[in-house]
């Protein structure tokens, strides 16, 4: 019995991380996370505080699920701490910076494109 739920988890978590990372569920390399967890801890649009609150409780259900399979996953930056919401996007940015490009740009639509900072590494990638 306990295998069965084991495997349920695990499904459920696949399909987490494909929601997360796209169909290849592979995340950007560390250095690419780093340097993108660099560009946001710094940016005007990063918005710092208590981010978990500022979403709705169906959608932190989800983060809550992707913020879990990133620790198993042991994905993580030295900017973490400094990472909130993005104003732009509404992205929980712990997670972003790990999220392969191609997903990024099949998943946001153009009007969010033009609202991020100029100094974005969403948009120069």
């Amino acid at each position: 019995m306990r295998f069965v739920t084991e495997l349920k988890n695990d499904l459920a978590a696949l399909g987490t991380l494909r929601d997360w990372l796209g169909e290849g569920m592979n995340p950007v390399t560390a250095n690419q996370a780093e340097f993108r967890a660099t560009i946001c801890a710094n940016c005007p649009l990063n918005e710092k505080g208590d981010w978990w609150n500022q979403i709705t409780s169906m959608i932190a259900s989800g983060i809550k699920n992707q913020i879990e399979l990133k620790t198993r996953l042991k994905l993580k930056t030295k900017f973490d701490a400094e990472l909130g919401n993005c104003k732009a996007c509404g992205c929980a940015l712990p997670l972003k910076v790990h999220v392969p490009m191609v997903h990024i740009k099949a998943n946001t639509p153009l009007d969010t494109m033009a609202k991020f900072d100029p100094h974005c590494w969403i948009t120069h990638e």
